[in-house]
């Protein structure tokens, strides 16, 4: 189980962010993690079954895929991948897409799947990725749009907040509470004339 972690800024040649590779039997559950600005895939899942839910995966460099799956089966719920170099790439094994949000990566969205039921294209509003705030905005389309099911009873969000604020669960590793979350860099530098 790997969950409610950041993982930014990894520098992987042949792997990713999160790395995720054992036996047929294996089950592994990836969920209300951000995975952003690694220089690879961000999130990899190999061989196990894999339950992959709530994740915001953004601005990866691979162009192999952002969110890559060669598992014996994927189950991949309320996902944002967006601003990556490539999207989601199911490379072997199976994969069952439900309510992602999937946007604006460079190659492709999609690769050996198909959008799956409820996934959406369209800009998840995400506050500021260019200083690391993955909070979605109010007004995002990924807010109440997840697939509630996917959920399990106890699960809170990358801020600790409990899931499903609305009337659904939303996609993403942020349960939005209706907060407007200030861009920028969420530092005040002052700087005097004489250094």
């Amino acid at each position: 189980v790997v969950t409610s972690n950041t993982v930014s800024g990894n520098a992987a040649a042949s792997y990713a962010g999160i790395y995720i590779n054992g036996s047929t039997s294996d089950t592994a559950t990836i969920a209300n993690n951000v995975v952003k600005a690694n220089n690879g895939a961000g999130l990899m899942v190999y061989t196990v079954s894999a339950n992959i839910v709530n994740n915001t995966i953004v601005n990866n460099m691979s162009t192999s895929g952002a969110l890559i799956t060669s598992s014996a089966s994927s189950l991949v719920r309320n996902n944002i991948v967006a601003f990556n170099a490539a999207g989601i790439n199911k490379s072997s094994g199976s994969a069952s897409l439900l309510n992602n949000c999937v946007y604006g990566n460079t190659s492709y969205n999609y690769s050996g799947v198909s959008a799956g039921t409820g996934d959406i294209s369209v800009d998840p509003l995400l506050t500021d990725t260019a200083y690391g705030n993955t909070h979605i905005r109010p007004g995002s389309h990924c807010i109440n749009a997840g697939y509630d099911a996917a959920i399990i009873p106890g699960w809170l969000d990358i801020d600790g907040q409990s899931r499903i604020q609305g009337s659904h669960v939303d996609i993403g590793a942020d349960e939005s509470d209706g907060t407007t979350w200030p861009v920028g860099p969420g530092v005040i530098v002052r700087v005097s004339p004489t250094g």
